[in-house]
């Protein structure tokens, strides 16, 4: 499987990747952004979350133990012509 994928990373234009993989390699890359007082966001490129320390906001309640897992996803939903018979949601 084949497929190019342009993600923006840090919501920074500048940091946006192009990948082109397989699904295998795809799920080896993966990103980390901290906050410099402990929390933090890591996943991989694809936005799978592939290890139990990955997640979208780790906080940190006491610094350098004690961090928890505040936000691990995003399921993003689009549905078109809302209400007609033609509705279709993604």
């Amino acid at each position: 499987m084949s497929s190019s994928l342009g993600r923006v990373i840090g919501g920074c234009e500048s940091t946006r990747v192009e990948i082109d993989g397989d699904l295998n390699e795809l799920l080896t890359r993966e990103w980390l952004i901290t906050n410099q007082i402990g929390a933090y966001a890591s996943g991989t490129v694809i936005g799978c979350n592939t290890r139990r320390y990955h997640g979208l906001l780790i906080a940190s309640a006491s610094p350098p133990m004690g961090r928890f897992l505040a936000l691990a996803t995003i399921m993003d939903q689009a549905t078109l012509h809302p209400g007609s018979p033609g509705e279709k949601t993604f």
